[in-house]
């Protein structure tokens, strides 16, 4: 019987296997790969290369894969949830709102915004 290729997100360390073996959660490698360390950490979570990977936590973002490291919101935005997969899940802090499309403002005097990501006080 011809051999296929281990789908994606597993993998076969040794030559003649039956079974592919799956990569840690939350990482994933490409079709054919043979070793656990072609396994990266998916947008969101962050690792080394073949071995676990943990959420990115709130106000962090990974938008790429491997073992690259969370990168940190600009100041005064966090993020609603961890494991943030793009900058784009940065918004304002309360009391802050959206000046721009990538700064924050504070609250003008007797303003106030009392929820992430306020378009206006």
């Amino acid at each position: 019987k011809p051999c296929d290729p281990c789908p994606v997100g597993k993998y076969a360390p040794q030559q003649g296997q039956n079974q592919c073996q799956s990569c840690p959660l939350h990482s994933t490698n490409q079709q054919g790969s043979s070793s656990l360390g072609s396994c990266r950490c998916d947008v969101g979570w962050s690792g080394q290369d073949g071995d676990s990977c943990a959420a990115c936590g709130v106000g962090k973002y990974k938008d790429a894969l491997g073992s690259a490291t969370c990168a940190t919101c600009p100041d005064m935005m966090t993020t609603q949830k961890s494991a943030a997969a793009s900058s784009t899940a940065c918004v304002c802090v309360e009391g802050w709102y959206h000046d721009t499309n990538i700064s924050c403002a504070l609250c003008p005097a007797g303003t106030a915004s009392f929820s992430l990501g306020a378009p206006s006080c």
